[in-house]
């Protein structure tokens, strides 16, 4: 998986996504190139499924926004809805944190 390229840091620690690609899109880039790792690597198919289904929540709650517009205060009140266990949580911030690192996430 490549690095990210961000525009500096966000007040939360996170690079900021650099780019205006549409969420849709960027998702689909990141699942696609999970999928390879899975193919590659044999990891649980499962897993790949929770990852599809929590990027999917995750375009159903951001439509229409693009990637440049996923802030730090937008995701950290989109992690807060709901009664989510710490560790769910946590699954899904690395999740996200896994998500913003693709490279071409912020290529327009």
């Amino acid at each position: 998986m490549a690095s990210v390229k961000a525009s500096g840091s966000s007040p939360g620690g996170g690079a900021n996504l650099n780019g205006c690609k549409p969420l849709k899109a960027a998702v689909a880039e990141y699942l696609a190139a999970r999928k390879r790792e899975f193919r590659e690597d044999k990891p649980s198919g499962r897993r790949l499924e929770n990852i599809t289904w929590e990027l999917k929540r995750l375009m159903k709650h951001f439509r229409g926004v693009t990637v440049a517009e996923l802030t730090v205060p937008r995701l950290v009140a989109y992690l807060e809805i709901g009664m989510l266990s710490a560790k769910s949580c946590n699954n899904r911030r690395g999740l996200f944190r896994r998500f913003s690192s693709l490279r071409s996430i912020g290529d327009g």
